[in-house]
C-alpha cells in the first residue's frame, strides 16, 4: 500500500532499504520541494492523489512526497506553454513584478540597464543611511521552472565587475525565478553571501 495514504505496512513486508541511487534522488528533490511554499506543496500532493490533512506542517509534507515524486514534476509545475511573442510578454510582466519588489524595498530601479558591456534585468539605488554612498541592488530575473548552476556563474561574474567599480557602495545581488534554484545552484551560493535567491509568482 502507499505510505503516502498513512497505511503502514503488514509486520510480514520486508523492508528494503533505498539504493543509493534513490537516496541520491531524494535528496535532490527534497532540495526543490524546500524551495516551496506550502500552497505549493500541497498542490503537488492532489497532484499525486494524496490525502494528506491542510494541518501538516511543511516539513512533514516534504518527508511525505520526497519518496514518491520526481525532479520533473516538480519541474512541470512551473513549465508554461508559450512561445515567441507571447514568451517574450510573460517575460517582461515578471521583470515589472519583480521590480516593484525592490521598489517596495526602497530602491530606485530602472529595467535592462546595460552598464559598460554587462546588462542587468533591474539596477536600483538608495542613499545609505549613515554616509554618503550609496547602496545597489542588480538583479537577474528568470522566468523559467529551473534555474542552473551556468546562469549562476555568469551572473558572479558580472556582479563582480560592477563591484569592482564602485568600491567605496555597497552591492547587493539577486537572482529572482518563478520556478526553483538547481541543487548545484544552491551549494555554490555558500560562497557568494553577496548574492541572494527569491522566488516570486510569475
Amino acid at each position: 500500500m502507499n505510505p503516502m495514504y498513512g497505511v503502514k505496512p503488514q509486520p510480514s513486508q520486508e523492508y528494503v532499504l533505498p539504493s543509493s541511487n534513490a537516496r541520491c534522488r531524494m535528496s535532490s528533490v527534497r532540495v526543490y520541494l524546500k524551495q516551496l511554499k506550502q500552497p505549493e506543496l500541497m498542490q503537488l500532493a492532489k497532484r499525486k492523489h494524496a490525502k494528506i490533512s491542510d494541518t501538516v506542517s511543511k516539513g512533514e509534507l516534504i518527508k511525505i512526497l520526497a519518496p514518491f515524486v520526481s525532479q520533473s514534476e516538480v519541474l512541470r509545475m512551473f513549465r508554461k506553454n508559450v512561445q515567441g511573442a507571447e514568451a517574450l510578454i510573460s517575460g517582461e510582466h515578471f521583470e515589472r513584478k519583480a521590480l516593484g519588489v525592490f521598489k517596495r524595498m526602497g530602491y530606485s530601479c530602472e529595467l535592462n540597464v546595460r552598464i559598460k558591456g554587462s546588462e542587468f534585468d533591474i539596477v536600483g539605488d538608495r542613499k545609505k543611511s549613515w554616509s554618503g554612498g550609496k547602496q545597489w541592488v542588480l538583479a537577474e530575473c528568470k522566468n523559467k521552472p529551473k534555474v542552473l548552476l551556468n546562469d549562476f556563474m555568469k551572473f558572479v561574474g558580472k556582479l563582480n565587475t560592477f563591484q569592482r567599480r564602485h568600491p567605496d557602495d555597497e552591492v547587493q545581488g539577486y537572482i529572482v525565478t518563478s520556478g526553483v534554484f538547481d541543487s548545484l545552484l544552491k551549494s555554490a551560493k555558500r560562497d557568494h553571501p553577496e548574492i541572494q535567491l527569491k522566488r516570486i509568482k510569475a
